[in-house]
């Protein structure tokens, strides 16, 4: 009787992963062809000559970074305002940071400080940590000389390019299976899957996920222009039915492992409802064991994310005007979300 059950279980969870599957494929092409941009559209935001003259100024001389009431300060208390770039790639399919078949990763650490930016959040995935493959020719065509390494190695050489240009970086563990983020997939919609057993490619529990963070940032323990960790991208739980309260526990223990390793880390911890959602954070705050090192971060797009279930506004995963957006904000961070020393 026990093994017909877990045969059936076996089945349906077969059945159920390659449905999710499938349907994140559909999906996934849908966002790709299926919308295309409004002609005339606005960008959201533009880094204009003023805001680039005034990141140039920004120096990463008093370090540690820490934080005061809802800004990230450096040690004189001065306001360092992150003006950041997404260098994607070390999350997805390929295993490492995109373009390093095109420019050589210092060139491109120029280019990004050239356009005014200060900052770079660095996404990986925990099938690049664990893995940790080859990396192919192909991929390194000028970056001759990371031939031969594995794409945790490559990571490394990538951050250390732009913290010698004087770039300050943030890690970020994105996704756990790689590829493009974020489908609907429920394996990777949050830190760990192991309530799913084999339903997932990439099987990770709580205690793997930390493990993994470890693992990626012990190589920049010396490194003081590694300023921080981005705990996980746009946690979401089964579309979109994670629980602030358990979030806010493995961000706790994460972060303080974290910390272990370099108490001048800050954490970042995102929302849950794929970042858009910080309303838990009054009646359940994230507490570290350094204090000042927390920053609360939000995801509210006007084109895109998950509006609380409870929000009547809540529109999954299709254009908000800007009065939604706005009142999405209103409700899941902006008026509800402020415990003292923490910044966002």
């Amino acid at each position: 009787m026990k093994r017909s059950f877990a045969v059936r279980f076996l089945i349906y969870a077969s059945l159920f992963a390659s449905t999710a599957y499938i349907l994140t494929k559909a999906y996934e092409t849908y966002l790709y062809f299926g919308r295309p941009i409004p002609v005339g559209s606005r960008p959201l935001f533009t880094l204009h000559r003023e805001n680039r003259t005034r990141a140039e100024l920004v120096r990463l001389k008093n370090l540690p970074l820490k934080t005061k009431g809802r800004n990230v300060v450096d040690q004189r208390g001065g306001r360092f305002k992150m003006a950041s770039v997404n260098w994607y790639g070390g999350s997805d399919e390929l295993f490492i940071p995109s373009g390093l078949d095109i420019r050589h990763r210092s060139e491109i650490a120029k280019v990004i400080k050239e356009l005014g930016f200060n900052s770079v959040r660095l996404p990986y995935s925990d099938e690049m940590v664990r893995e940790s493959p080859l990396i192919g020719r192909d991929l390194l065509l000028k970056n001759q000389d990371l031939v031969g390494g594995r794409a945790l190695d490559i990571f490394q050489a990538v951050v250390e390019a732009m913290t010698d240009e004087g770039i300050a970086v943030v890690p970020n563990n994105h996704i756990t299976q790689a590829t493009w983020c974020c489908g609907i997939n429920p394996c990777d919609a949050s830190w760990h899957n192991d309530y799913l057993g084999s339903a997932c490619r990439v099987q990770q529990t709580e205690e793997q996920w930390i493990e993994n963070w470890e693992t990626v940032m012990e190589r920049f323990v010396n490194n003081s222009l590694v300023v921080g960790a981005d705990l996980r991208n746009e946690v979401r739980g089964v579309w979109g039915t994670m629980p602030w309260s358990s979030w806010a526990a493995a961000a706790e223990k994460a972060g303080n492992r974290l910390l272990a390793l370099n108490p001048d880390w800050l954490i970042f911890v995102e929302g849950t409802s794929s970042s858009n959602d910080l309303a838990g954070v009054r009646e359940r705050p994230v507490v570290l064991d350094v204090d000042d090192r927390l920053v609360y971060s939000a995801h509210v797009y006007g084109w895109s994310g998950w509006a609380p279930w409870e929000d009547p506004t809540h529109d999954a995963l299709i254009s908000r005007s800007q009065p939604r957006c706005t009142r999405t904000g209103d409700t899941s961070w902006k008026k509800k979300s402020r415990p003292s020393g923490s910044a966002k």
